[in-house]
């Protein structure tokens, strides 16, 4: 099973590298990371970390939701894993949704509890 990450960014230089960070240091890592620059000023995409996982699409500036389905077009994986650019991902994410997911074929998404730090 492939998995791919969707991840929109706008003006995001500040969080994206960690986000991306924790997606390449998964136990179980993706098959690919589609980072949709969604017509970022900041220089967000030059944020991040190098890595063959990744892919740049370049949004225009539509807002997320446009950005998300331009990103879909480009995943290849059977699975969607969805991204934002400021969160950070616990290291089995990915490997614990998945399992969760090929235990009940009834299931169509598999989402997770967040912890905010504060600022």
């Amino acid at each position: 099973m492939q998995v791919s990450v969707l991840l929109p960014a706008r003006n995001a230089s500040a969080t994206v590298r960690a986000a991306v960070e924790s997606m390449l240091s998964q136990t179980l890592p993706p098959d690919e990371i589609i980072l949709v620059d969604d017509a970022s000023t900041d220089g967000t995409a030059g944020a991040l970390p190098a890595s063959p996982l990744i892919k740049i699409v370049q949004g225009e500036g539509r807002g997320l939701v446009a950005a998300l389905n331009l990103g879909l077009r480009s995943c290849r994986g059977d699975v969607i894993a969805r991204m934002d650019a400021d969160d950070v991902s616990h290291p089995e994410r990915l490997r614990l949704q998945l399992e969760l997911l090929a235990s009940n074929p009834k299931l169509g998404a598999a989402g997770s509890l967040v912890e905010c730090e504060s600022m």
